[in-house]
């Protein structure tokens, strides 16, 4: 029997560790980059993937999904950074699921299916599937892209002056105590 060298079971052992980080370590796949080339190059195959996403965690919003995908764009949030490697593992468990390669193709029932599998997949996928669809919701129902608000929670948007009762009670006064004096007398 052969024996092998020190040096052949290291290289066997670093190519069995790499074939596994490879197969189905999250994080290794995201540091290293390891998910197709297309989703790290072509922003045209990953906004649609990622406005699919956003208009299926917020549908029937009437913001077109492009709209709502915004917070995916923004260097503010840590997503960002992440954005490629979302789209590609959405694309990835649509090919699971339902043998076709690209998520925005789903109807919305089938896009939450795919979005449901990342949300019970392991911790790290879950923690960014998790962070997609809160931040998408937060971007739209806080209305922190825009100053019309969010109707669809009677959210205004920012503070505007009106006239007395529009944002405050109408008999404000009576909820108010007795103004005191400097020395505590009332006026």
């Amino acid at each position: 029997m052969d024996s092998m060298s020190r040096r052949e079971a290291l290289k066997a052992m670093g190519l069995l560790g790499g074939a596994a980080l490879a197969a189905g370590c999250t994080p290794g796949r995201i540091v290293f980059g390891w998910y197709p080339t297309r989703f790290k190059d072509d922003d045209e195959l990953v906004r649609p993937v990622l406005a699919a996403l956003a208009g299926a965690v917020v549908p029937g919003s009437g913001l077109d999904e492009v709209s709502l995908s915004r917070p995916f764009y923004d260097e503010r949030f840590p997503l960002h950074g992440y954005r490629g490697y979302l789209a590609a593992d959405l694309c990835e468990r649509t090919w699971v699921e339902f043998r076709q390669g690209r998520f925005d193709l789903l109807t919305v029932r089938d896009r939450v299916r795919v979005i449901e599998s990342g949300l019970s997949a392991d911790d790290t996928t879950r923690s960014l599937y998790t962070g997609a669809v809160f931040l998408t919701q937060l971007a739209f129902y806080s209305g922190f892209y825009g100053d019309a608000g969010c109707p669809e929670i009677d959210f205004d948007g920012r503070f505007r002056p009106g006239p007395p009762g529009t944002r405050t009670y109408p008999d404000a006064e009576t909820y108010l105590a007795e103004p005191v004096g400097v020395g505590g007398n009332y006026a």
